[in-house]
């Protein structure tokens, strides 16, 4: 959560009209415990796996939090975690969306990583405004990176079209 110039060294130590103050939260949990690259991923065994079961404990101490957003792996897409994320973001109002599947270059990221975010929307607020608009709603696919490379015939040849001045 992005609370401007404030250093704190706990979560705790927020003051209160900041903590008020916040209405849109983002979270990265680890995502070892989830990955599928990740040979020894364990899901709920890993300790680490419970950091995105906690956060709607801590998305709970923003009394006016409207939206959230939660960034990790495609494997925490199925299963007991996500089931107990749901479970906690319903207690505190907020209506979970369908998982959405992004691939990197999608976003323009260079990285060929597929990502899951999960948004959800205080219920009050749902039930006024439309559903929220996927991430990717009018992106084109972008070009992978390597697209962009030119030859070292063409690099040379803008080199010498360039002037150095010392």
């Amino acid at each position: 959560v992005n609370m401007g110039d404030i250093e704190v060294a706990r979560f705790g130590d927020v003051p209160p009209e900041v903590v008020r103050g916040v209405e849109i939260g983002l979270a990265a949990p680890s995502c070892q415990p989830f990955s599928l690259a990740n040979p020894n991923a364990r899901g709920l065994d890993d300790v680490r796996a419970w950091h995105l079961v906690d956060t709607p404990l801590t998305f709970a101490k923003f009394p006016n939090l409207l939206r959230t957003s939660v960034e990790n792996v495609l494997g925490c897409r199925q299963g007991k975690a996500l089931a107990y994320y749901r479970c906690l973001m319903s207690q505190i109002d907020h209506y979970v969306y369908e998982p959405e599947v992004l691939f990197g270059p999608t976003l323009g990221v260079s990285m060929l990583r597929t990502r899951l975010f999960i948004d959800s929307e205080r219920l009050d607020v749902k039930r006024i405004l439309p559903p929220l608009p996927p991430l990717v709603c009018g992106r084109e696919q972008a070009a992978h990176v390597r697209n962009s490379l030119v030859s070292h015939e063409e690099v040379f040849r803008r080199e010498r079209e360039c002037v150095y001045q010392v």
